[in-house]
């Protein structure tokens, strides 16, 4: 047993079943230990949701600096575009990003005050590797590189709203309406 396998069981505990709902006893029966045996990792479930969270948030945040690692040769709106549906399937796919925006917009009430900054240090690193990607095409936006950025993840939010709350359907839905509308108020075009 290690502690790498127990957060991979209470991850998805705390996914299906909330923070309240998530039981140190479960995740132990599990993980094929006595509930006992989980303190020699974690004092309380409040350690391990905090530990997870902290590298939930340095996780995304290093798959965000390798997705925009490159300058891409295509057409802007074609690479916020794709950032939002590869975010898409990775929310589908990866727990760990499930986790993140879980903790970040259903936090357990008494931890709010270390999971927003946390969330928020996510989406500064997101703004400024985005500002890179606008200042590549500044050309064709008519807003500043910074205000591009902070625009965008403020659509972003939207759009993953309805991915969290609803259903992917929604989620292609929102991006679909609203895509059009979003690029024509920033592009020059």
């Amino acid at each position: 047993m290690n502690e790498r396998l127990i957060k991979e069981i209470a991850m998805k505990h705390f996914i299906l079943y909330g923070y309240e709902g998530t039981k140190l006893a479960k995740i132990a029966e599990e993980a094929g230990i006595k509930k006992q045996s989980l303190y020699h990792y974690f004092r309380n479930k409040d350690e391990l949701i905090l530990k997870m969270n902290e590298e939930a948030i340095d996780e995304e945040i290093e798959f965000l600096k390798s997705y925009f690692r490159e300058p891409v040769a295509k057409p802007l709106d074609e690479i916020l575009v794709t950032f939002l549906t590869d975010y898409k399937q990775r929310y589908l796919t990866n727990d760990n990003l499930s986790f993140m925006l879980l903790m970040a917009f259903m936090p357990p009430s008494h931890l709010c005050q270390v999971f927003q900054p946390s969330y928020r240090n996510y989406y500064s690193h997101l703004e400024l590797l985005l500002e890179r990607v606008f200042v590549d095409h500044s050309e064709v936006i008519r807003v500043s590189p910074e205000d591009g950025a902070a625009s965008f993840v403020t659509f972003m939010d939207g759009v993953v709203v309805q991915l969290f709350y609803d259903t992917p359907q929604a989620f292609d839905h929102a991006l679909r309406i609203s895509w059009d509308i979003y690029w024509r108020g920033i592009s020059c075009g």
